[in-house]
């Protein structure tokens, strides 16, 4: 339910609603001009292709530690060990990329279907 109003806010800040479960209908607004369901759901795509940087940033050790790193252990240490953060969380692996890709790969398939469909039916 965070991230369904983190997107209704990321697209009108001043919104006024109740959020009484995990659904664009689900929501109840109290104010003009609410966004549309489609716009929600763009948003949330939006906020997941940046989830990324939430988790990197909860992980990186903090600028005091990060410089001690580099002078104790040198810059090929402190570039090691944020590597690994970045490695674990990589830009653009989200569950919203992937059920995207398979929504794709779906209507794609079903194109196809159509097309086979069609051509039997005119022999």
């Amino acid at each position: 339910m965070k991230k369904l109003s983190k997107a209704i806010l990321s697209i009108q800040p001043s919104a006024e609603f109740v959020l009484r479960g995990t659904s664009y209908s689900d929501i109840e607004w109290h104010s003009d001009n609410p966004p549309t369901e489609q716009e929600v759901m763009d948003a949330l795509v939006a906020l997941d292709a940046l989830e990324y940087q939430d988790k990197r940033a909860a992980e990186y050790p903090s600028v005091v530690d990060q410089l001690d790193l580099l002078y104790h252990g040198g810059y090929d240490t402190w570039k090691q060990s944020i590597k690994a953060i970045k490695d674990k969380y990589p830009k653009g692996q989200t569950m919203s990329t992937l059920v995207t890709t398979v929504l794709i790969e779906a209507t794609k398939e079903q194109q196809q279907q159509i097309e086979e469909i069609k051509a039997e039916s005119k022999n």
